[in-house]
């Protein structure tokens, strides 16, 4: 595998990091003087059960998806295909954990709760821990001597 095919999955990794938690900043400046912290169900707060259950089931659809993608990999292709494969399911993990952690922080910029921000930097840690590696790549695709030597 050519050396920048994992650096570009680690730059795309860093970009959607960093827009998560830039957006979460100019939230939290945006919304700094009408900020409060509520888990209770009520009228005024339209988007409490719904966007956390959302961003849970996000979550698990977009490992779901990946785990789907990387196994109906073809062991017998080339290293090449294979991280091309590998990089095809990380870009859809990559949106399926991005997605409801911006839509918690918009939640969060509407109604002011902190709960959402709070969700949103959850799965910020959680797509942090999803930072692509050699030895992740080596492991999940399975790879043996001459296609690690490329990574």
């Amino acid at each position: 595998m050519n050396p920048s095919k994992l650096k570009s999955m680690q730059v795309i990794h860093t970009a959607f990091c960093t827009a998560i938690a830039g957006f979460a900043i100019v939230a939290l400046i945006m919304r700094k003087d009408r900020i409060h912290f509520t888990v209770s169900i009520d009228a005024s707060d339209p988007y409490f059960p719904l966007f956390p259950i959302l961003a849970l089931i996000s979550l698990a659809v977009g490992f779901y998806m990946f785990n789907k993608s990387i196994s109906s990999i073809d062991h017998v292709s080339s290293g090449g295909e294979k991280i091309t494969a590998y990089q095809s399911a990380f870009i859809v993990r990559c949106a399926f954990i991005e997605a409801p952690a911006l839509l918690n922080i918009i939640a969060f910029l509407m109604s002011g709760n902190a709960v959402y921000l709070v969700i949103a930097t959850i799965i910020l840690i959680v797509f942090i821990m999803t930072r692509p590696t050699k030895q992740k790549v080596i492991d999940a695709l399975n790879l043996q001597f001459p296609d690690t030597e490329k990574l």
